[in-house]
């Protein structure tokens, strides 16, 4: 029921309904959990958040999915270069496994780095522009993702959509 409220709440605050978001997960969750805190209602709330900013820029919920997987495929591969430019993707763990930083604090450290300055080097950093649209609205935007990050912990909106009628309508 948490999940169902999560998805319900942002798609409230944003244009990427659940209908809508429940038909790109198939492709997404697999991405988004290779990011630490990206599973579970956590990683469902962070990518719900993500998904409803990055949809502020394009046209449907498919072409921002889309946007969505190109900006993490980016932060992978390129994190060599982010790395060069003082932005860490990675966490090492005690046995020398890196794992992929929460997706956030890595879209965050690149906002506050020199790259933000200058759209040609980012774009030469992350290899492609498609990458470089969703992270730029993932940072300009900031507040208004960790507010429907936010949104998203509230786990009532199922019961009261019921208590309201909302639910069951078709």
């Amino acid at each position: 029921e948490a999940a169902f409220s999560a998805l319900i709440t942002q798609g409230k605050k944003g244009s990427v309904t659940m209908k809508e978001l429940a038909r790109e997960l198939p492709q997404l969750a697999p991405t988004m959990a290779q990011f630490k805190g990206g599973t579970g209602l956590a990683g469902l709330r962070q990518l719900g958040a993500a998904m409803q900013v990055i949809n502020k820029r394009y046209n449907s919920a498919s072409e921002s999915a889309t946007a969505f997987q190109s900006l993490a495929i980016a932060l992978q591969s390129h994190a060599g270069k982010l790395d060069k430019a003082g932005v860490d993707v990675f966490d090492v763990g005690p046995d020398g496994t890196k794992r992929l930083k929460d997706l956030f604090v890595i879209i965050d450290n690149i906002g506050r780095s020199d790259l933000m300055k200058d759209p040609g080097k980012l774009i030469k950093v992350l290899g492609r522009a498609e990458a470089v649209f969703p992270l730029q609205q993932l940072i300009r935007l900031r507040e208004v993702r960790d507010e429907i990050r936010a949104a998203g912990e509230d786990a009532g909106a199922v019961e009261r959509d019921i208590d309201a009628g909302l639910v069951g309508q078709g």
